[in-house]
């Protein structure tokens, strides 16, 4: 398979592409990590001639929302990597996981941070994500940890997590929530680090590497390829009629999903290697370019 240059992207019949998906950080979001505002008008023309339009990413709901807050209420969301689904404000599907199992995992993880700890490394940062919000543990006090990387661990999460509490015990102070996600934020990088770890930790969820620093940790039979096949089964949208804009591992199963995929030019090389075309990066605002030459917009 050759991938079209960034370049090379023509622009198909007006009724040939019905749906378009990408995914935010990497994809559509710029350096700054906010949406272009050339993407504005773009959407806009795509919705008025039908075209479904949906984020797809390991943000959170209530991020997404908020950031799509003009157009949030007609579009679909796929959130959490495809755990949390919403349609024009309204659920569509909930994958949730076992407390059991979340109480497990947790329990591991504080293990390793205190391995970490012993060797004087950084432990990692564990976000429970819910349905109604996301948690995050103080790191005890006999790590030593000081505040200032405490609060910068914090603030990384906070750019995914909109709603995001602070708490001493993320266990408990999930116990009443609908679990969707674990994610773990590494300092090092997670793809060497933490992750053959954490993977083998529960046989109930898989790890996804979302970034350089993150990896989730979802149900084993959802992912945002599975989300895109039941919304485009809900829309009545074939696969043929689907594009996605990709740039990160877990972005994979919309490939599979997908009639024709565009990896970002600063993708993962395996996500490139898998996409039938190649868009400019997203610090080109290589989605918008790329949807204006595809259909046609001004």
């Amino acid at each position: 398979m050759s991938p079209m240059t960034e370049n090379t992207a023509p622009s198909a019949p007006s009724d040939t592409y019905r749906l378009v998906v990408t995914d935010m950080d990497g994809t559509l979001l710029g350096e700054d990590k906010q949406i272009p505002e050339s993407f504005w008008p773009v959407v806009t023309q795509l919705l008025e001639r039908g075209v479904h339009f949906a984020p797809a990413s390991g943000r959170q709901y209530a991020t997404l929302a908020d950031q799509f807050s003009p157009i949030a209420d007609r579009i679909p969301i796929i959130a959490e990597n495809g755990n949390y689904v919403v349609y024009s404000g309204e659920v569509v599907s909930v994958t949730s996981i076992d407390h059991d199992v979340v109480a497990r995992l947790v329990r591991a993880i504080r293990d390793f941070n205190d391995a970490r700890a012993a060797a004087d490394r950084t432990p990692l940062s564990v976000i429970v994500c819910g349905a109604t919000s996301a948690y995050v543990e103080f790191f005890p006090a006999r790590f030593g940890i000081p505040e200032a990387e405490q609060q910068r661990q914090f603030d990384e999460a906070s750019k995914y997590y909109l709603k995001l509490a602070k708490v001493d015990d993320v266990i408990a102070a999930a116990a009443a929530d609908d679990i969707v996600k674990l994610a773990i934020f590494d300092p090092y990088d997670v793809e060497e680090e933490s992750a053959p770890h954490l993977r083998a930790q529960s046989d109930k969820l898989k790890g996804v590497i979302s970034g350089k620093h993150w990896l989730d940790l979802i149900d084993a039979d959802t992912n945002k390829g599975t989300a895109l096949r039941d919304l485009q089964a809900a829309l009545g949208v074939a696969k043929e009629e689907t594009v996605c804009f990709v740039d990160y591992l877990n972005d994979l199963e919309l490939i599979d999903y997908s009639g024709r995929s565009f990896a970002m030019d600063n993708g993962h090389p395996e996500i490139k290697r898998r996409a039938t075309d190649i868009a400019p990066p997203n610090t080109a605002e290589g989605v918008v370019v790329t949807l204006k030459r595809l259909f046609g917009l001004d």
